[in-house]
């Protein structure tokens, strides 16, 4: 029976050559978009590995020299410091100094030398083997006014008749710090610093803003020209020399500050054309391995389709005559056992069925709804049991974190505090003695010059005193031990310190100031807020409150620590403590950057930070929480962003053991 006889439409489009033409085409599709965005993708992502290597390279070398510049300004002004320095008011007549400067350019193996110039820039003295023209003068750019150490960018070098860069320092005398002698020069050949930048894989070129010159270029770089340069400085992705491409990574030493006075820029560079080269490979392979797998999936996709068709061919015909004669009795006939031939059996048992099934639907519409209000009442229970689970699991986390935390803590503030209060309370002991030792030797020594000795003794004796500077030892003897004595009272101070906030394994109450833990605390945390933030002390409390004390010194820690790492650069905390009934309350209030309120109300959430990462676990507002809580006690915080942070802790003055 035909379509049109069974009242359905006549096939107008082949079902084979549909089915042919969007397997080819999907394949076509899929095969040119997954191409496409696999070579951007790769292209980009390797332009950028590229660029960033570069740029990696570029820093690398320029932190390197950074590096080598700074040890010549340390060297350099350390030895301007020598006494044999001294020798450059007498012109050095028996080569001290000369043989000096020889050592130190040995010693630290030096490419260049080593000049030392006296007050009206002749030369003195200089390291080199060969003696140096008389009176030699020193170059203008050398001639630089700074009391500290200096450097000075490329220059010509008459005096080695080359180019370089140089580290020079003032020289004073040690017997007279504001007396000038002359001036000490480390020259650092040009040579050196093209021989560092010398690279195989690499092209590198330097650049000064300063006078906007070409100071290195790679051999295998293009010429450049006056108009070129400009266009090169700053950090750029590709820049153009000579009709080349390169990608480019830069470096610029302005902002680092390590060297006074260092302004280059180091571009590397890889030409862009032979960077890219595989992914051009790659292009070609792709397009081969699309091609190779074209014909063998047309031809599978030719027979897939012969095959399919036939049987869907036979079972249209069926379901026509159903749909003409309305007999549900009719069978479609199996030709084959394939999965087209359990498809017609599956028709053929649809048709039989068609009738229970429907009924079964009905009934199955009639149950869905209580059915899926029980699934979902299980799924909400299940989905309790498991959030409280997670809740107790984090709970118990946080609390190991905290045992292990504190105890770890305790035990290493309370060995070191131990270990150190006995060899610095020896050294405290031992001052006030030593300091009566270099008194009596001292006023020994102003009786003997008081006695009637004979003219040769005494001439004796003030040549010895003179050989020691005994005035200068005698005025000094006693700042020296003045400032052991403030040394070692400060080590103590520290030690009282971490033996007082050693005290974090303890588990018992005991009535404390909590002043002196703030105080404690801070002394601990000197180091990170000198000569940076402004501790401001509102002290109104000053009674004892009974409390956990290690635990209150840890929230303290806590505390501060946050604050100090909320402030960039300068800034203030402040502390307030005082009586509100029969509470004690402690402010801590700092001037940094604040929270954000969408985050405020997670800070004593576990495992909350906005640190980076390896900067902070989030647990230490957690940790805090729960121990103000253990006290009974509550904590609140006030913050704005830009305008600081105020953490408000209330603890009763007497707790239950």
């Amino acid at each position: 029976m035909t379509n049109e006889a069974a009242g359905l439409p006549p096939v107008r489009h082949s079902l084979g050559r549909r089915f042919l033409l969007v397997l080819a085409g999907i394949f076509l599709l899929t095969f040119l978009s997954v191409a496409g965005t696999v070579f951007g993708s790769i292209r980009n992502h390797l332009a950028s590995a590229i660029q960033a290597n570069l740029g990696q390279t570029a820093n690398d070398r320029l932190e390197k020299l950074q590096a080598e510049f700074a040890r010549q300004l340390i060297d350099v002004q350390a030895w301007a410091s020598l006494e044999v320095m001294n020798d450059i008011i007498t012109g050095d007549i028996d080569g001290r100094i000369r043989r000096t400067l020889a050592e130190l350019k040995k010693q630290y193996g030096l490419p260049g030398h080593i000049y030392a110039f006296d007050d009206k820039g002749k030369l003195v003295a200089s390291s080199r083997q060969e003696e140096e023209p008389e009176a030699a003068d020193m170059p203008p750019a050398w001639q630089v006014d700074s009391p500290e150490a200096f450097f000075v960018d490329k220059h010509d070098n008459p005096l080695t008749k080359g180019s370089g860069v140089a580290f020079g320092r003032v020289i004073h005398a040690s017997f007279n710090p504001a007396l000038r002698l002359g001036t000490l020069v480390i020259a650092y050949p040009w040579s050196a610093i093209e021989q560092e930048l010398e690279n195989r894989s690499t092209l590198l070129l330097l650049l000064s803003p300063q006078t906007s010159q070409a100071l290195f270029v790679a051999r295998e770089l293009p010429p450049l020209d006056g108009a070129t340069i400009p266009t090169l400085f700053g950090a750029q992705e590709e820049i153009s020399l000579g009709g080349q491409t390169f990608l480019a990574g830069a470096a610029d030493s302005a902002g680092k500050r390590a060297v006074a006075g260092l302004n280059w820029t180091l571009l590397a560079l890889t030409e862009k054309q032979q960077a890219l080269e595989p992914i051009r490979e790659a292009a070609v392979q792709m397009l081969l391995l699309g091609l190779a797998i074209a014909v063998p999936i047309t031809l599978l996709i030719l027979w897939l389709t012969r095959r399919l068709v036939r049987p869907i061919t036979s079972l249209t015909s069926a379901v026509a005559h159903i749909t003409a004669s309305s007999d549900l009795s009719q069978r479609v006939k199996v030709d084959s056992d394939d999965e087209l031939g359990v498809l017609s059996e599956a028709f053929n048992a649809m048709t039989a069925k068609l009738q229970a099934s429907l009924q079964a639907l009905a009934q199955l519409n009639r149950t869905l709804e209580q059915k899926v209000a029980d699934r979902t009442e299980k799924l909400q229970a299940t989905n309790d049991e498991l959030q409280s689970t997670i809740e107790q699991l984090k709970s118990a986390q946080t609390q190991l974190v905290q045992q292990e935390k504190m105890a770890s803590l305790g035990q290493l503030v309370a060995g070191v505090a131990h270990e150190l209060n006995n060899p610095i309370g020896s050294i405290y002991a031992n001052l006030p003695i030593l300091d009566e030792y270099v008194r009596d030797l001292i006023a020994l020594v102003e009786h003997i010059q008081q006695l009637p000795l004979s003219e040769e003794h005494k001439r004796a004796l003030q040549d010895k005193l003179d050989e020691i500077d005994f005035d200068f030892v005698r005025k000094d003897a006693g700042n020296l031990v003045a400032s052991g004595k403030n040394a070692a009272n400060r080590v103590k101070e520290i030690v009282g310190s971490l033996r007082n906030f050693s005290r974090l394994d303890e588990a018992e109450l005991k009535d404390v100031l909590l002043e002196d833990g703030l105080d404690s605390t801070l002394a601990l945390l000197h180091h990170q807020t000198k000569n940076r933030i402004e501790i401001v002390r509102h002290y109104s409390l000053n009674r004892p409150v009974s409390c956990y004390a290690g635990q209150i010194n840890q929230v303290f820690m806590n505390l501060l620590g946050n604050a100090i790492q909320a402030i960039e650069g300068a800034g203030t905390i402040t502390l307030d403590t005082a009586l509100e009934g029969e509470n004690a309350v402690v402010k801590v209030r700092d001037s940094g950057s604040g929270i954000s309120q969408e985050n405020l109300n997670k800070i004593f959430d576990p495992f909350f930070t906005t640190k980076k990462i390896g900067e902070g676990t989030g647990l230490g507002l957690s940790i805090t929480y729960g121990i103000i809580e253990k006290h009974h006690g509550a904590i609140a915080v006030d913050s704005a962003v830009g305008q600081g942070t105020c953490f408000t802790i209330t603890l009763p003055l007497t707790q239950r053991a």
